[in-house]
């Protein structure tokens, strides 16, 4: 292809046909520019494609750790209720040695530790500059607090 474009431009130079030289040269021109300019969208397109697959890997990651909070959640909470119930039918012994005995299914007060590790992921990744900011805002803040409520 090359030889072919560059036996024209020989032909042309040497037939003294200088102004069809120039519209031949500006095409080739435009032909590169045009070259360069799908070479660009097409980088475009597989960045924007790369961040898309990130981001639904995220948002995928993202979902599945809301799930396993929640189950924990509701975990505790059954545990709570479990444990409001008994006391309400709970008949209380006078002596210390047997309040001990009826609290024996007392395992303490429990609270859920969140699992936070794919929306920090998705934070120093940088991926969470694509998300729903309002969504990273009611994260953000679920995390902050449990964390607050930890180190108390």
């Amino acid at each position: 292809m090359i030889k072919f474009f560059r036996k024209i431009r020989q032909n042309l130079l040497t037939e003294s046909k200088f102004g069809k030289y120039i519209l031949y040269a500006i095409g080739e021109i435009i032909l590169v520019f045009i070259g360069i300019f799908m070479a660009l969208q097409l980088n475009n397109w597989n960045e924007d494609k790369k961040i898309q697959e990130s981001l639904d890997i995220s948002l995928t990651m993202l979902k599945n750790e809301i799930k396993t909070n929640a189950k924990k959640i509701d975990d505790v909470k059954d545990y709570h209720i479990m444990v409001r119930d008994t006391l309400k039918t709970l008949e209380m012994p006078k002596e210390a040695k047997g309040i001990q005995g009826a609290l024996s299914f007392w395992r303490g007060m429990r609270t859920p530790r969140l699992q936070n590790a794919a929306f920090q992921t998705s934070i120093q990744s940088g991926i969470s500059k694509e998300m729903n900011p309002k969504v990273l805002e009611v994260l953000n803040g679920l995390y902050n607090y449990q964390d607050s409520y930890h180190h108390c």
